[in-house]
């Protein structure tokens, strides 16, 4: 993989995003929306970007849609997603912690935030779903979702990934898999489905699947993954 290049930058301070691709397929999927600043970085690469912002967390919603509420080519939704084989609710924690509120769902054990939060029902979409209502190629699908990315990355299939041309995601560990695991199993879904795949962990790009040349040297900050579509790479 080192001798693939191409222009990658970071946006919101630690997720990969291939400009040109972006500006190829001006459509993203940004699942978890928190906050909503990476937004801002989207439409500073694209400025007319069509985002699909999914953010459950009630707190983090109402923060976000009320910044970008004005933004006609922002369509918030207030779901959680899921992999393609789940339906119904999932439950969501949002908590205080020294003054700032934080949310916990997906497949994330809850238990230790519960007692300091507000735990409540929020409705899914699977990523099947999701897709196939979206009437185009999709740039760019980012993921920080606690714990479901794995789930989403293994309901994966041709259909899917033939759309979605660029991922960063954050890895976590879930109930009965490790972070490791969990990297491993992403992984080689993933390159079966015709993606190049590369991983950070820590800042430690020395003992991890990692390439210099794709972070022109930048150091990361969480564990996560950036896959891109082979052909995307050699137009």
């Amino acid at each position: 993989m080192s001798d693939n290049y191409f222009e990658v930058v970071k946006i919101f301070g630690e997720h990969l995003i291939e400009k040109n691709v972006l500006k190829k397929y001006p459509t993203v999927i940004n699942a978890g929306v928190h906050q909503g600043q990476e937004m801002f970085d989207l439409m500073d690469i694209v400025e007319d970007v069509k985002i699909y912002a999914l953010e459950p967390s009630r707190r983090c919603y109402e923060s976000a849609y009320s910044q970008f509420k004005g933004y006609e080519n922002i369509n918030f939704i207030k779901k959680a997603i899921v992999g393609s084989n789940r339906k119904g609710n999932v439950e969501f924690t949002d908590f205080l912690s020294n003054g700032k509120y934080y949310d916990y769902g997906g497949l994330q054990d809850l238990s230790e935030f519960r007692s300091n939060g507000e735990t409540y029902e929020v409705q899914t979409t699977n990523i099947k779903e999701m897709v196939n209502n979206i009437n185009s190629d999709i740039g760019f699908f980012k993921a920080d979702i606690e714990g479901a990315e794995y789930e989403i990355i293994m309901d994966f299939d041709e259909e899917i990934s033939n759309k979605i041309k660029q991922i960063a995601i954050e890895i976590q560990d879930i109930p009965n898999k490790s972070y490791f695991e969990c990297k491993k199993d992403m992984i080689e879904k993933l390159e079966s489905l015709g993606y190049v795949v590369y991983t950070h962990q820590d800042g430690d790009i020395n003992n991890d699947k990692e390439s210099t040349v794709i972070i022109n040297g930048i150091e990361f900050n969480t564990g996560g993954l950036y896959a891109i579509k082979k052909e995307e790479i050699n137009d």
